[in-house]
């Protein structure tokens, strides 16, 4: 495969992201994360997500920065036992993980498409930390063309796929 990261170009955004934070703080952040995936892990394990009700499941949504405040709207549309079951279904449902986080994305539409895959990979990679990686908007938002990943990947690496399920596997060859 041909090299995907421009390293002169990741190393200058390291030193300048680096530059902005202090070792403490970064160290905080990552405790946080820990935090947070050990929280989904408890709460979406296979035995304990089907008997999530609607108040932890308004907790866990909360926990997602780019939905916290349309929690209560995802809630009231689909309803507690039908995002339950969606939810199952992509982290421990049938077919690649492309095709779930694909599907998920179709099913839930009370809210706009790019936080639906904020959701769902938000979803995937905090239950998931070592199997899935983490596409959020800030990362790369197909449709403002904008997010960080791409000031670091070499300019002849496509992040273009066709679809949200596409999308995602092209982010993991460049992660």
């Amino acid at each position: 495969m041909a090299q995907i990261m421009d390293i002169d170009s990741a190393r200058e955004f390291m030193k300048e992201a680096m530059g902005k934070i202090s070792v403490a703080e970064l160290y905080r952040i990552c405790q946080d994360m820990e935090v947070k995936s050990r929280y989904f892990q408890e709460t979406l394990a296979p035995q304990r997500l089907p008997d999530l009700d609607e108040k932890a499941l308004y907790s866990l949504l909360r926990q997602i920065f780019s939905v916290r405040r349309k929690a209560r709207r995802l809630i009231e549309t689909h309803g507690a036992e039908q995002l339950v079951a969606w939810m199952n279904d992509l982290l421990y449902g049938s077919g690649e993980v492309h095709q779930r986080l694909e599907r998920f994305c179709g099913q839930v539409t009370a809210v706009e498409e790019t936080l639906r895959f904020d959701l769902g990979s938000e979803l995937l990679h905090f239950t998931h930390p070592k199997q899935h990686w983490l596409w959020t908007r800030w990362i790369w938002d197909p449709r403002n063309k904008t997010g960080a990943l791409p000031l670091v990947l070499v300019e002849e690496y496509d992040l273009e796929a066709g679809g949200i399920g596409a999308t995602y596997l092209r982010l993991g060859e460049a992660l």
